[in-house]
């Protein structure tokens, strides 16, 4: 029936003869039909009322932005332009941007290489290595290229990139790559940016941040301000930078998401001040989004984290061309932008693709990262005084299995028993 009446609706649609279906379908047709006409016109009313509203706003607000910005004008106009309504645009609260800082005011930014500062990233340094080595196994790929970056000249800068999917990617993941012995030397350790409304929200913790060698940036206020000003000046004195290309955290952390041209500025600034052009180093992490996921208060343990460090992307081609074919500082950023992503893409997929052969069971040809099996996990995150703790929680598992089973069982062979028709 159904069937008979959707190939006559169809037909009827398609200017088919009505006449050669039976006649028992055609009134259910035309019905189905005439439903479908009116619900076709009503959608279509909406569409042209909706589309009229939305210019008729778009309209109104134009011709608001003209209003405002003739008052504007007239304003300015009014007191000879040597005063201005900065009361709409004025922010207190915000960093100045597009401003040029002497070195000693940039120096309240980044603080000094005090006890605090030693302690303190001494500290985290310890703290986040034994949490990504002891709470949870971290597997490393490729940690020469760090030791290899961290040796480089006095002179040259080092740009560390990396993909970021957790709150703590810094200092867990970066502290996992670094060797120990460079925690008690913090003018070897990274400096790093983070957005005012996060790490200096508080006027207390600041102090902390800066002595952890955070730097401020503002969200929305561009390349162009303090913190990147500071990130600059330590880059082209030969220090180590860190920086997110992405920007924020990716929400998606099987893909990485777009990297801004931030990180070419840097490059290209820190190249134009220093000696010899940076080091650019990239890396890329999976797992970060179990130990931290979005929303979470405290990390988790019990996790396995993957890290790649790759080789140094090369940057002086493109310094050079930039010189010779007379480049904008614009396509400069963008060409550097280009390079950084598309390795950091590259890296990841890589870094996936081996992710993935681990949890089916593959061998990985270099032989740098394992499987670990049950025994061996417990061993790494728990220690041996835990592994007893383990073996007992698997047996009481599998115990409460069977209970659940039995009882599972019981209730579906009453259930049947009490069916008449049905032997058991």
């Amino acid at each position: 029936m159904l069937a008979k009446l959707k190939q006559v609706v169809i037909g009827k649609l398609h200017g088919a003869r009505i006449e050669d279906a039976p006649a028992s379908y055609l009134q259910p047709a035309w019905v189905v039909h005439a439903d479908l006409e009116r619900a076709l016109t009503r959608l279509h009313c909406a569409v042209l009322v909706k589309e009229q509203r939305a210019r008729q706003l778009w309209r109104e607000s134009k011709l608001r932005a003209k209003q405002r910005l003739a008052q504007h004008l007239n304003a300015i106009l009014a007191t000879g332009g040597s005063e201005t309504t900065s009361q709409s645009v004025a922010t207190p609260d915000r960093i100045p941007t597009n401003l040029t800082l002497s070195p000693a005011e940039l120096a309240k930014i980044t603080g000094d290489d005090g006890p605090l500062r030693t302690m303190l990233m001494s500290c985290i340094g310890h703290a986040s290595r034994f949490f990504m080595q002891q709470a949870n196994s971290t597997h490393v790929v490729g940690a020469h290229h760090m030791q290899a970056a961290l040796s480089r000249p006095a002179n040259q800068g080092l740009l560390t990139v990396c993909n970021h999917v957790a709150s703590v990617d810094d200092p867990l993941v970066v502290a996992s790559i670094v060797p120990q012995e460079y925690y008690s030397r913090p003018s070897s350790l990274r400096w790093t940016l983070c957005a005012t409304d996060r790490c200096f929200k508080y006027a207390a913790l600041a102090p902390l941040f800066t002595a952890a060698k955070v730097l401020p940036v503002q969200r929305g206020s561009g390349m162009h301000q303090p913190g990147m000003q500071a990130a600059e000046m330590k880059l082209a004195a030969g220090d180590w930078v860190h920086i997110f290309p992405e920007g924020t955290r990716s929400r998606n952390p099987e893909q990485l998401g777009p990297v801004r041209r931030g990180v070419g500025r840097l490059v290209a600034a820190a190249a134009a001040q220093g000696e010899i052009p940076p080091l650019v180093l990239p890396f890329v992490h999976s797992g970060m989004q179990e130990v931290a996921p979005v929303g979470s208060v405290l990390p988790r343990t019990g996790k396995q984290v993957y890290v790649m460090v790759g080789e140094p992307i090369p940057v002086e081609d493109l310094l050079r061309e930039a010189r010779t074919a007379c480049w904008t500082d614009e396509q400069l950023y963008t060409q550097i932008t280009a390079r950084v992503g598309l390795q950091l893409q590259r890296m990841h997929a890589e870094l996936t693709g081996r992710r993935h052969a681990l949890l089916g069971g593959e061998e990985e040809s270099d032989g740098q990262i394992q499987q670990p099996d049950d025994r061996q996990v417990a061993s790494h995150v728990f220690g041996p005084r835990r592994q007893t703790t383990v073996q007992w929680s698997s047996k009481a598992w599998h115990s409460w299995d069977h209970v659940a089973f039995a009882m599972w069982h019981r209730a579906w062979t009453n259930a049947f028993a009490a069916t008449p028709g049905v032997a058991m």
